[in-house]
């Protein structure tokens, strides 16, 4: 809280009822050796710059990445943007790019009464996103007594499993709620199938995710993730029967497959 009241003392803010505060990212200024976005707050050092110029954009010449650094428990780096409001809009949309691994990224929006937060919704991912995505954030309406409005950008990795997560943002504007066409699951590739001692399995995306395989009788056997699109199983050990494969994550349609 005492953060959030010094940012109300001493930030600038961008006062505009549906504008996100530099929102393509095309302004930055410098700070020390860094540069961060105009309007924006990053917990950049000059050790470890954790938001920085994305010249692979989604429109214009640059995007806002985050990545997670080190900090000596897991690895984490955010950037957030407090600016006066009255409302709350129907959504907040944007176009993002991640690399995930172990980690997750997430955009936040909290809406506040001076320093007390109100209402807040959360986008989260831990997949990647090779080309940019559009995202849409829909927001209650809901008529509380608003006086501002924050946005964070987290890129975060646990201190259990070594990782990476980093997330590029762009194109960032308040809207209408768009309708965004959920993909079709992806499809698993099994070979040899029949297998007797190591089944290879493909996955049409970028990554298997968290697989598990259960027997005819829903008994699991085996449970991995993985984070390439390939991966090989030795099966010598299973006893002949039908066998099915699962996405955890749900992006893979079920597949069966038959041991020896």
């Amino acid at each position: 809280m005492k953060n959030l009241l010094l940012l109300f003392l001493f930030l600038p803010l961008f006062a505009s009822a549906q504008t996100v505060p530099n929102g393509n990212f095309e302004s930055w200024f410098l700070v020390g050796d860094n540069e961060n976005p105009d309007f924006w707050i990053t917990d950049n050092t000059e050790l470890q710059p954790t938001v920085t110029k994305d010249f692979d954009s989604y429109e214009g010449e640059i995007a806002m990445r985050v990545t997670g650094q080190p900090m000596g428990v897991g690895d984490y780096g955010e950037a957030y943007t407090l600016f006066e409001t009255e409302a709350i809009p129907a959504a907040l949309n944007f176009y993002a790019k991640t690399d995930v691994a172990f980690g997750g990224v997430s955009v936040e929006i909290t809406f506040l009464n001076q320093e007390l937060e109100v209402y807040t919704e959360i986008w989260s991912n831990t997949e990647n996103l090779v080309d940019y995505t559009l995202v849409s954030i829909a927001l209650d309406q809901i008529e509380p007594v608003i006086t501002h409005a924050r946005i964070k950008v987290v890129a975060q990795v646990g201190d259990l499993v070594p990782g990476h997560a980093w997330i590029s943002v762009d194109a960032m504007a308040f809207g209408e709620p768009l309708n965004i066409d959920q993909p079709e699951p992806g499809s698993f590739k099994l070979f040899p199938n029949p297998a007797k001692e190591n089944l290879t399995i493909q996955s049409s995306l970028s990554s298997l995710g968290n697989l598990t395989i259960t027997d005819a009788l829903g008994k699991i056997v085996l449970e991995k993730q993985v984070q390439e699109n390939e991966t090989s199983i030795d099966v010598e050990g299973f006893a002949p029967g039908v066998y099915l494969l699962i996405s955890e994550d749900g992006y893979m349609k079920p597949s069966t497959f038959i041991v020896n």
